[in-house]
Order: C-alpha cells, then sequence, then structure tokens
C-alpha cells in the first residue's frame, strides 16, 4: 500500500497543503499527583530513544518524547573528564507518557540512534493517519512502532522510480547530524550489473 501511486499522491498532497502546528511536549514520566486524577491515560512504546506525535480530535498535537536529547557520549570538555551517559532503558524507570483521555491520531514519530562513531541518526515519519488511539483515563497502553525503512519502487518505460517509507505508510526521512542527506542507489540484476542508479526521492 505504501508504495501504490494512490497511497503516494495522497501522501504528498497532506505534506503539501497541512500547516505545522507547534506541538505540545511531555517528555517526564507522570508526577505522582497525576496518577490519581481521573482525566489522564498513559502511553509507552517499543523504542529507546524518538518520540511520537499525536493529534487530538479536538486540534491539539502532543510531542511524547523519550530521550531523544541524550547522547551515548557526552561532548568533551577539556576542564572535566568525559562523561558516558548511558540510552539503554532501565526496567526501573517510569517510562509512561500522561495524555489527557481522549481520541488520538498518530501523525508522526522519530527514531534516535548513535553509530559507532558517536554521529546521530535520525528517522523521521510524517503521516495523516498512521494510527487511531484511545487514550483512557488509568490505562496504560504501548504503541509499537516498526523500527525500519521500506523501499518501494515502480518502474516506468526506462525510467524508475523508488520512494523511502516508515511504519503504517508514513513518508521517511533520514537525518545525520540533524541535518537531512540524500540517499543514493544501484539497483541490480541478479548478475550484479547496475541497471538502475540514482537519488531516493524522499515520499
Amino acid at each position: 500500500m505504501a508504495g501504490s501511486k494512490k497511497a503516494r499522491v495522497a501522501l504528498q498532497q497532506y505534506l503539501k497543503t497541512t500547516q505545522p502546528v507547534r506541538p505540545t511536549l511531555v517528555d517526564t514520566a507522570p508526577i505522582s499527583t497525576e496518577s490519581l486524577t481521573s482525566d489522564r491515560g498513559y502511553l509507552t512504546t517499543n523504542f529507546d530513544r524518538g518520540a511520537l506525535i499525536l493529534k487530538k480530535e479536538t486540534g491539539e498535537v502532543f510531542r511524547l518524547s523519550w530521550f531523544e536529547g541524550e547522547t551515548e557520549i557526552a561532548p568533551p570538555d577539556a576542564t572535566k573528564p568525559q562523561i558516558e551517559v548511558s540510552t539503554k532503558v532501565d526496567s526501573a524507570l517510569d517510562l509512561r507518557r500522561a495524555l489527557p483521555i481522549g481520541e488520538y491520531t498518530l501523525i508522526g514519530y522519530r527514531l534516535c540512534r548513535d553509530d559507532a562513531n558517536g554521529e546521530r541518526w535520525d528517522l523521521s515519519a510524517t503521516g495523516p493517519k498512521l494510527l487511531k488511539v484511545k487514550v483512557k483515563a488509568g490505562v496504560t497502553q504501548e504503541i509499537k512502532v516498526e523500527q525500519s525503512v521500506r523501499v518501494s519502487y515502480e518502474l516506468a518505460n526506462k525510467s524508475i522510480n523508488l520512494g523511502i517509507w516508515g511504519d503504517h505508510g508514513s513518508a521517511m526521512a533520514i537525518y545525520k547530524a540533524g541535518k537531512r542527506i540524500p540517499v543514493n542507489f544501484d539497483l541490480q540484476d541478479a548478475q550484479g550489473n547496475s541497471r538502475y542508479k540514482g537519488r531516493i526521492r524522499y515520499a
């Protein structure tokens, strides 16, 4: 579905016409008094670092963040010893993020990783209706995101059209050190001969 022409056109139209809305950031676990209220529900996720972007039926947008700002190695400081910062999730931590009860739509997510050289990589996904979520009072639920990248292609005459997609047919962009990077491709036949070369267009 993600690679179909109909889905691609609809997604491109959404990206062109949607005005960005500054989301409300939720990046910490609920305090003890919040747990006693009846107008909040809680979300967790299956990734260690990143964010979920959810839009409420009333139009409000929320960014639920998990350790987005952390890095595996702190920046070097000549006056202080280098400190390692763990990004592994401690099972004892409260990883819930509280939201007002109601109907929500997942409209984006971001996954963060550091490579062996300490360079940060982000996968940023966007879409109009990736997943419906109902937040219920006092209930904790996990929102799972497939942590992979899909590549689709279409052959037309002697040309090829490739796209990069995330989970639920979302448009995917890849960032390194905060900058979106180009992605080149080399499509080969069974004998290893190059048939098509070029640069993948972001969906």
